[in-house]
């Protein structure tokens, strides 16, 4: 039987522009470290990372990165994640609405990755 050597992680421009100048609320640390770190946990376990999420009734899972959340769906082909989404989460829930607007642009995202394979 052969092993999974890992998963194919695309992040859209959005997120890494998001990402790039941003620090944790309340201290000088880049969340950079944090998401690379999230980034690294997808790229070797997948949907089974420790603190992946998958979201109810929606096509989208989550991972927590800080006081962050990253939005990422399954990509277009076998072994791909595509990361489409990093939202500040300060309350408790995120509202559907929110949710929903998260889910077209991760979505957006996947389609635009399957139109350039």
């Amino acid at each position: 039987m052969t092993r999974h050597t890992g998963w194919d992680v695309r992040i859209s421009p959005d997120v890494i522009r998001a990402v790039r100048d941003t620090t944790v609320s309340g201290g000088s640390t880049p969340i950079r470290a944090q998401f690379v770190t999230e980034i690294d946990r997808l790229q070797r376990f997948g949907t089974r990372a420790n603190g992946v999420k998958k979201m109810r009734s929606l096509d989208l899972w989550e991972i927590r990165s800080g006081d962050r959340r990253v939005f990422f769906c399954l990509g277009p082909h076998a072994g791909m994640i595509a990361v489409g989404a990093i939202e500040r989460k300060t309350s408790k829930r995120l509202r559907m609405t929110k949710l929903q607007t998260v889910e077209r642009k991760v979505h957006r995202w996947r389609d635009q990755l399957e139109e350039s394979a």
